[in-house]
């Protein structure tokens, strides 16, 4: 029974921090709610694992980075958003190319 509760707590933390690299992202992109958003989340950590992988070391880095110097707390937050967004990017080009008909109708972000 025990490592059935063990097994629960890896997938759960596993989806939760999973989604962390996307959910803010989706907030700003998408116009939902929030369990809509959580959904997108977790469905595109889901639907692109390497991706995520290397987004959760980016932030992974990050933050150790900044718990051992302080004083990077100035820098490292906006580089590593920086070189998530690339990533995060092809994720959402992906989900959203199915949605787009027409060239002239392109968002401004896939431009």
């Amino acid at each position: 029974m025990n490592a059935l509760y063990i097994v629960a707590g890896v997938v759960l933390l596993i989806s939760c921090v999973g989604t962390l690299p996307y959910i803010f992202p989706i907030v700003s992109r998408f116009d939902a709610g929030i369990s809509k958003q959580l959904r997108y989340a977790l469905s595109m950590s889901a639907t692109h694992p390497l991706k995520t992988i290397v987004l959760v070391i980016i932030l992974t880095a990050s933050c150790i980075a900044v718990f051992a110097v302080p004083f990077l707390l100035l820098i490292v937050p906006g580089i590593s958003t920086y070189l998530m967004s690339f990533l995060i990017e092809i994720v959402f080009r992906k989900c959203t190319k199915s949605q787009i008909n027409n060239k002239e109708d392109l968002p401004w972000y896939l431009e």
